[in-house]
């Protein structure tokens, strides 16, 4: 099945974990008419609950969160549920998708995110 932009459509259980509200929203909504099942977490402790009651496909997490670094809630995340990860961010360094890649992060996304790409993003770290 193809979306309206022509994307392959996803069955997937997507984890986002945004603190920004309409950034959150907005890629939920986006995602959801993708076909994926969505959980938007605000912060690191309800991401963290969220994953010890339900089973996720891919989590899409900002790395600047408040409380702790995407970096250390994602490395957090896969050691304890073997949960896999796109990176949702500003910062794109060389030194910045290398911490991201040892966490758990299999994609880097810079923001503004394209859905397309992210669409994508999440075919591939699935079939991974």
């Amino acid at each position: 099945m193809l979306t309206a932009a022509g994307q392959q459509s996803l069955s997937s259980r997507i984890l986002l974990v945004e603190d920004h509200e309409d950034t959150a929203l907005v890629l939920a909504r986006l995602l959801e008419g993708s076909g994926c099942r969505v959980k938007v977490a605000g912060n690191a402790e309800i991401a963290l609950g969220l994953a010890a009651e339900e089973s996720f496909d891919v989590v899409l997490c900002d790395i600047g969160l408040p409380e702790i670094s995407g970096h250390e809630l994602m490395r957090r995340m896969h050691q304890q549920y073997g949960l896999k990860g796109i990176a949702l961010t500003g910062y794109a360094s060389e030194q910045d998708v290398k911490i991201g890649e040892s966490t758990g992060f299999e994609e880097y996304l810079v923001k503004p995110i394209d859905v397309a790409q992210l669409v994508c993003a999440i075919q591939r770290v699935m079939r991974a």
